[in-house]
């Protein structure tokens, strides 16, 4: 779950996160000013892909966004209420054991041909946790996580990327 402030219209397909190596990934990208679009590929073939997308509010608004994937299921919550959902997803997260490649605000694939561009705006209170969480705890984080601008980010960040092999956590910095 996240607080994200999305700035710059001109940087369709920017991730929130992306968690995995090259081909084998789970991420949520922003694919128009208006959506955001949550993928699974557990291996290189792209008929494997599962995905769910969701409308969003425009760019410069403060939104809580909810990725959940597990039990079956992936889902995308916007402010505290589901907004789509895949039940066609039998994928286990134990696929992304390797993160060596992981990021958040950054794609895997930043070079040729892709170019994803890097997110632009603000993200608050990134969490990851390590269970599926139901639809009334997903409101109740949207509800006690709602001080935007706290200044919060930078301790909730390196708490929920604990353990998770991202290079160069110490140069994370918050405004």
């Amino acid at each position: 779950t996240a607080w994200v402030k999305r700035e710059d219209a001109g940087k369709n397909n920017a991730r929130l996160f992306d968690i995995g190596v090259k081909d084998v990934y789970f991420n949520l990208m922003f694919p128009s000013e208006t959506s955001a679009l949550m993928e699974i590929r557990p291996q290189s073939d792209s008929s494997s892909i599962r995905s769910v997308s969701a409308e969003l509010p425009g760019y410069g608004e403060w939104v809580h966004i909810a990725a959940v994937y597990g039990d079956g299921a992936t889902a995308l919550y916007v402010n505290g209420e589901l907004a789509a959902e895949n039940l066609d997803c039998t994928y286990t997260p134990s696929l992304f054991a390797d993160t060596s490649n992981s990021s958040i605000g950054r794609s895997q694939y930043a070079g040729a041909p892709f170019y994803d561009p890097n997110f632009k705006g603000q993200i608050e209170n990134f969490r990851i946790y390590n269970r599926v969480l139901t639809a009334e705890e997903i409101a109740a984080v949207k509800e006690e996580n709602n001080q935007i601008g706290s200044g919060t980010v930078l301790a909730t960040l390196k708490a929920a990327l604990d353990g998770i092999a991202i290079e160069n956590l110490d140069d994370v910095t918050a405004d």
